[in-house]
């Protein structure tokens, strides 16, 4: 094991950032951060989706073999880090993942690969010696590779001598053939959807391509202008062709309708309460999960790793049909098809596991 440097001169870091293709097969991208792990490395993987995270993970558990000890989780039993877990267990993964990437952890050598998603991004006080992430904008990017040589005072970080960042992007072909698909349909790494401007993740694809080396923070205010200034986005997009410029102007159109209604619902507190001039919308949105639905259950019962569970958040898409004040009815354990609980709301049914909830489907 080589000691590095406990920090770059200066209060920054420099990180090299890679591009690598996003392959349907996810053996490669596991053995890629298995490896890592297993030279002593603490791997923090973020994709923008669940479905992708929880993809990964399994491709993770299927590639280990006797290595399954590298893998984060609770208890020895692996998982990933995302919103669909009950409450209790989603508070346990929180506190483990600081104490296993956190300050605590700085003098350990263990490798380790912990699978998230933006939870991981911000809030939690983790450290990570290798980064691998979905492609994002680069405001967000910046927010990830914070996680990144997070803490000056871990002297020794195996198998890494500097700060790197592995980015998981579709080549242009890829996001372009995304771009007629509707906004609210599942995207390509969320791309289009959780993340609208797919002319801001092709600009910061090009980006990296350009210049791997980022100095950060000194640069952060250039890469974030480059991608994101209103007329470097509308040059990208013309030079693309129209169907960017078209996308381009749905966002931008949809951000002004979304400012509009916002607007016109919103109650000025200094001023005289006076009857509103309008109607105002039944529904407004004002935060990311406001369709999603909490359930709780009747009881507490014993939850994948051990601990009692009792809230479930289930997000908005999945909820779709199901009444505000649903509650959960039957709950049973099923061991098929690695399934430890089945949960039935308004007879719709789920299964929760170490990997979190999903539809469980007939």
């Amino acid at each position: 094991i080589r000691p590095v440097p406990r920090g770059m001169p200066g209060t920054g870091k420099s990180v090299r950032i890679e591009l690598i293709e996003d392959a349907a097969n996810l053996a490669d991208l596991a053995r890629t951060v298995l490896d890592a792990a297993r030279a002593g490395s603490r791997v923090l993987v973020i994709r923008n989706l669940v479905d992708r995270a929880k993809a990964l993970q399994q491709a993770i558990e299927a590639a280990a073999g006797e290595d399954r000890h590298l893998l984060f989780g609770i208890g020895g039993i692996p998982a990933p880090h995302h919103a669909r877990f009950a409450a209790e267990d989603r508070e346990i993964l929180d506190a483990e993942l600081e104490r296993r990437f956190g300050k605590a952890a700085a003098d350990s050598h263990d490798g380790l690969v912990a699978v998230a998603t933006q939870t991981a991004e911000q809030s939690l006080d983790i450290d990570a010696d290798l980064l691998v992430t979905d492609l994002c904008p680069v405001d967000v990017l910046l927010q990830r590779i914070g996680r990144l040589w997070r803490h000056r005072e871990r002297s020794l970080r195996p198998g890494a001598d500097r700060p790197r960042a592995l980015v998981v992007a579709p080549h242009e072909a890829a996001l372009e053939a995304e771009l007629g698909r509707p906004i609210a349909g599942r995207r390509l790494l969320g791309l289009g959807s959780v993340y609208p401007n797919v002319v801001a993740a092709v600009a910061t694809r090009r980006l990296i391509a350009a210049e791997p080396d980022w100095h950060i923070p000194e640069m952060n205010r250039r890469l974030v202008e480059t991608v994101l200034h209103p007329e470097a986005m509308r040059q990208l997009a013309s030079a693309l062709g129209s169907p960017w410029e078209t996308h381009l102007q749905t966002v931008i159109g949809r951000r002004g309708a979304e400012a509009a209604i916002a607007g016109l619902n919103g109650i000025r507190w200094t001023e005289p309460l006076a009857p509103h001039p309008r109607d105002i919308d039944e529904v407004i949105r004002t935060r990311l999960g406001l369709d999603d639905r909490q359930v709780r259950l009747g009881v507490s019962v014993p939850g994948p790793f051990g601990f009692p569970v009792r809230t479930f958040r289930i997000p908005g898409w999945m909820a779709r049909g199901l009444a505000p004040d649903a509650v959960a009815g039957e709950v049973v354990s099923d061991p098929r098809a690695g399934e430890k609980l089945r949960i039935t709301v308004d007879g719709r049914e789920f299964a929760y596991d170490n990997h979190g909830l999903s539809r469980r489907e007939a």
